[in-house]
């Protein structure tokens, strides 16, 4: 796949929540990756644009995010349901069909729209119209060494039913000083969790093929009710009663993430089991 950023030639802002930004990016470009089985173009574009005479947006300027796949295409017949909660074309047991929705959904939030074009065979461009902003961007500083907290050793069990997150994860795993097992299913979880008492923390992605990450916590929880529990999810923060849906001794973490955020939970909730 061969991908090819073209920003725009000025400064755009957009007045939008960094991290479901960051997030609707990643879902989209996960999307276009999975229609371009054999290969094939990958275009994310940035423009300011102005907008007047829209019914579906006030007047004023806007920053387009525009990524263009030159993928499977979507058929026409099915086009206008994709921004519907669980609505996916993807195979069963490979989609949840709420990346799309959440996407639309984070655009009108925040006083956008999302938009969809797509030819069956040919590709399919998704563009999300969001509010732009004159004022100057604030980027987060990056954490300094001194700032990362480090584990001595203690074992992670990481369940990420995707490939690339779960190495990211283990990558940051090690960087931070801990021993670190990753599978991609709740069956291997399960089987770690019986034959390895060794494990101090399970980190577990919610949205599972399958059996939940927190239903997979309570399985846990019947052999080792102490241990730490931290939940990853991609779904908004607002979607996610907390009080509800966490345990003793459990928490959350909203992907996408930043490597001292998790590291700094993790060490956390070690200390809380000690």
């Amino acid at each position: 796949i061969v991908l090819a950023l073209q920003p725009a030639t000025g400064p755009v802002v957009a007045r939008v929540d960094p991290n479901q930004l960051d997030n609707a990016i990643i879902n989209l470009t996960i999307n276009a990756r999975d229609a371009l089985p054999s290969g094939g173009s990958l275009d994310i574009i940035t423009t300011r644009v102005h907008v007047a005479g829209d019914a579906e947006l006030s007047d004023g300027d806007y920053v387009e995010l525009l990524v263009r796949d030159s993928g499977v295409g979507i058929p026409e017949d099915v086009l206008g349901s994709v921004f519907e909660p669980f609505f996916t074309t993807k195979p069963e047991g490979t989609g949840t069909g709420l990346g799309l929705a959440m996407i639309y959904g984070f655009a009108k939030q925040s006083g956008g729209i999302a938009r969809i074009r797509s030819t069956l065979g040919k590709g399919t461009e998704v563009s999300m119209l969001l509010p732009a902003s004159d004022d100057v961007a604030q980027a987060d500083a990056a954490p300094t060494a001194s700032t990362v907290h480090t584990g001595g050793g203690e074992h992670i069990l990481v369940v990420e039913d995707m490939a690339q997150v779960r190495e990211m994860v283990r990558e940051i795993l090690d960087v931070g000083g801990y021993a670190c097992t990753t599978v991609g299913t709740v069956e291997d979880a399960l089987r770690v969790l019986r034959s390895d008492t060794s494990v101090a923390l399970l980190l577990t992605d919610v949205g599972l093929p399958g059996m939940s990450g927190r239903v997979l916590a309570d399985h846990a929880r019947v052999a080792r009710p102490e241990m730490p529990i931290l939940f990853m999810t991609g779904y908004a923060e607002k979607a996610v009663e907390k009080d509800t849906f966490l345990g003793t001794n459990m928490d959350m973490i909203m992907k996408p993430f930043r490597m001292e955020a998790l590291l700094s939970k993790i060490r956390a909730m070690l200390g809380l089991s000690r």
